[in-house]
């Protein structure tokens, strides 16, 4: 099937259903030991609330996005740079369970757009299955199914060969993609494979229902941000909860360490 361009839209009424359960939450006594982690998740869902969302959606439809059926299921990615450019060598970039598209979009464009005279590479943000706008896999969510059907989206995209880095349980995918592909893909193999969360079965529903658990198992799993990150991982748990991603998200693996941005530019080039 033929991937199609489409824009990134939600309602007026979702956000404000968001910021409304914010400003309703429940919120627990810390248990002893947690007093650090409570106080940095008070602080963080109440920037939370406060984030322009309207104005992360135009940046992010600002940039080029192609979805379609591949493998038995939809697949989400921004293509930066894409088949319709000069076709230049690919990099796909996978993100952790608690993550999105978007979180290496400053390195993305760096690589594809880069300063005159200098080589770029087209670059390929991808949504995992289950998470965003890519649908879940079915029967059994594992690393290999998500690289198969990740596989044949490149392929769809009419990359013949690729690199491939992953964050987190992205990293897990990355790694099985070199299988998939028969070996047309190339793990750069920089580590940031992340262990699964533990969540019971019923943690899901919290995630599901509370933007409050949401935003806690994004913290215990991302950790906290850095001053000048801040409102991209905000932007991203908005993301995250606005397309109901974290009870799919929650079972599939945990945050990994985070590979630095200069080490993947490097290996990618």
């Amino acid at each position: 099937m033929a991937l199609r361009p489409f824009r990134i839209e939600f309602t007026e009424r979702a956000v404000t259903d968001l910021r409304e359960r914010l400003g309703s939450a429940r919120w627990p006594a810390p248990l002893p030991g947690t007093e650090t982690f409570d106080a940095t998740l008070r602080v963080l869902a109440r920037d939370w609330a406060r984030l322009d969302w309207t104005a992360w959606q135009a940046r992010l439809n600002d940039l080029p996005h192609l979805r379609g059926v591949v493998e038995g299921g939809e697949v989400h990615a921004s293509v930066l740079g894409g088949p319709w450019a000069e076709r230049r060598p690919a990099l796909l970039l996978l993100h952790g369970a608690a993550g999105t598209f978007f979180d290496r979009l400053d390195l993305a464009e760096r690589l594809a757009r880069p300063a005159e005279g200098a080589a770029g590479v087209d670059v390929v943000l991808a949504s995992l299955p289950g998470t965003g706008y890519s649908e879940r896999l079915g029967g059994d969510p594992t690393p290999e199914a998500a690289a198969r059907r990740l596989h044949a989206y490149m392929t769809a995209l009419g990359y013949e060969r690729y690199a491939v880095h992953g964050d987190g349980y992205g990293a897990h995918v990355a790694a099985a993609l070199v299988g998939a592909s028969g070996g047309t893909a190339r793990d750069l193999g920089l580590g940031g494979g992340g262990a699964a969360p533990g969540l019971a079965p019923a943690g899901a529903y919290a995630l599901h229902d509370s933007p409050v658990g949401m935003l806690a198992w994004w913290l215990a799993t991302r950790g906290v941000p850095a001053d000048e990150a801040r409102e991209t991982w905000l932007a991203g748990a908005t993301w995250c909860w606005l397309t109901a991603s974290a009870a799919v998200a929650s079972g599939l693996g945990g945050g990994g360490e985070r590979v630095p941005d200069a080490v993947i530019e490097g290996a990618a080039r």
